[in-house]
Order: C-alpha cells, then structure tokens, then sequence
C-alpha cells in the first residue's frame, strides 16, 4: 500500500490518496462484497462504537472510456468527524474533516481492518499542506 495525505486549511478537509497491491485489493473487494451489517461491524470496531451515521454503497464508475467497480463508505462519529471512503480498483480516495495524523491514522486502521495481515505498511511519511 502506497499513501499520500494533503491537507487543504481554507477547506478544513484532509485528503488521503490510496494505492493498493493487486492481492491487497483483491481481499479488500471480498470484504466489501459482503453485507453492510457486516461492514458495519468492522467500522463499528475501526472507530470504536462511535458511529452516529453510516453509508454504504456499491456500484460501477465510468472513466476514460471504461466501467469500473465502486465502493462507497461515510461514516460520521458521534463527536461529529466525518470520513469518506471511496475505493476504486487498486486505490482509495480518502476524505476527511481531521487533521492529517488523524486520516493516517484512520486509513490504516481501515487497511488494516479490511485487507488483514496481508497488508504492507507504508514505512515512509512524506506530508503536504496547502
């Protein structure tokens, strides 16, 4: 997994850019094709019982000429953090309303929550401001 964090201040969002390896995605597709009950259950464990509101939805995008799969999380906590999740084959868009060692902290929670042991680290932290 390769990970890029910017954090836009005028904005008051932080976004997370997500590569993943092909068996890493492969494992995190399975997982998304399972019922949102169950996702939830997972997200309920990232974000430790948290979550005020959750959303979920699979689907097909259309870039460059081509169809491609689509998942979709927002989870919104108690406190009021909110995270947006968009997985694409081999990569994720993440968003949020934290700070960047916040969306760190919590992509990797999610890999980690997702894929499961088969998941490589990032060891490098390279952080943007704008």
């Amino acid at each position: 997994m390769k990970l890029s964090i910017y954090r836009f201040t005028d904005l008051d969002r932080t976004f997370g850019i997500v590569e993943f390896e092909k068996q890493e995605f492969k494992r995190l597709e399975e997982v998304l094709l399972t019922s949102g009950e169950v996702l939830l259950e997972k997200i309920k464990i990232l974000f430790n019982n948290e979550v005020k509101c959750f959303k979920y939805a699979n689907g097909k995008m259309y870039y460059d000429g081509c169809w491609h799969s689509l998942h979709y999380i927002n989870v919104e906590l108690n406190d009021y953090r909110e995270y947006t999740f968009e997985i694409y084959p081999l990569s994720m868009l993440a968003i949020s309303n934290t700070n960047i060692d916040d969306l760190r902290e919590m992509i990797i929670g999610f890999a980690k929550q997702f894929i499961g042991e088969s998941l490589k680290i990032p060891r490098g932290r390279l952080i943007g401001f704008y």
